[in-house]
């Protein structure tokens, strides 16, 4: 065999390896594996904020935020703690919980017939996301930097959750 036909079995095997197509997908680090879940959670939270049940919402955001949390445990093989992630997630909204209560009241407004059902959807739709964008990002600082949900500390993350807390707010406001 000569040297140009060992360069085309090796061309050849490199365009096999790649698949039928050529294209070969592009293996995804953690972080930008971490980056999708929150981004598809964001999408189920906004979806949270338009049911039109009083509350039930809020339930709903509570859901997607834990599986949020469970999904960037596995990608960062992270010990998962129902428990500890509960604590997390409570200490950190404490830090907004002016904004919180703000996201229950809205909630209690979809009793009002139409109007208020409309205003209390945009309201917690808006803070369910921006909580949501929040808590998946200051997981992911902490887990890329080689935390755990046990090593966790509230206090030492509040000021960044604050941050990406507004960041997620006038994003979800720019995107209705």
């Amino acid at each position: 065999m000569n040297q140009e036909e060992k360069m085309a079995e090796k061309t050849a095997v490199t365009e096999e390896e790649k698949g039928a197509a050529g294209t070969e997908e592009k293996e995804l680090t953690r972080f930008e594996q971490a980056g999708k879940v929150v981004k598809n959670h964001l999408y189920m939270s906004a979806g949270m904020g338009v049911i039109p049940i009083p509350l039930v919402d809020m339930v709903g955001f509570m859901a997607v935020q834990y599986d949020m949390s469970k999904k960037l445990a596995e990608i960062y093989e992270v010990d998962f703690s129902k428990e500890r992630v509960r604590t997390i997630v409570i200490a950190l909204l404490g830090s907004v919980l002016p904004l919180t209560l703000t996201g229950a009241t809205a909630s209690l407004l979809k009793f009002v017939p139409v109007l208020g059902s409309f205003a209390g959807a945009l309201s917690v739709s808006t803070l369910g996301t921006a909580s949501t964008y929040a808590i998946g990002r200051v997981l992911i600082q902490h887990f890329e930097t080689g935390g755990t949900l046990l090593d966790f500390d509230a206090d030492k993350m509040r000021e960044f959750f604050k941050s990406e807390f507004e960041t997620g707010k006038q994003a979800a406001k720019a995107a209705k």
